[in-house]
């Protein structure tokens, strides 16, 4: 089990993520630590490359009136994570490869 958290709060990401990959906008992998939950709050994440947001193995996460626009594949993935959750989020236009 990785350690650590992620606390983004009204900030804007534009233009990342590694094409053809699974290295999204915000990645969170093996981070399980239920006394440093991550939280995504009223965060713009806008045209990537690959997703915008993605979790694999991950827990006690936040995603929160948040905005995921323009994505190739899908705007949020989640894998085999548990203790999560998702709210008043908006994710539009998700192109194929």
């Amino acid at each position: 089990m990785a350690s650590g958290s992620i606390h983004l709060e009204n900030i804007e990401l534009l233009n990342c993520g590694t094409h053809d990959s699974n290295m999204g906008c915000i990645k969170l992998q093996l981070i399980q630590d239920p006394l440093k939950a991550s939280l995504i709050k009223n965060c713009a994440i806008h045209h990537g490359l690959t997703h915008g947001f993605y979790a694999k193995t991950s827990a006690y996460f936040t995603l929160e009136n948040n905005i995921f626009h323009s994505f190739i594949e899908r705007g949020v993935m989640i894998e085999f994570s548990n203790h999560f959750t998702i709210t008043k989020n908006i994710i539009s236009y998700v192109d194929k490869r």
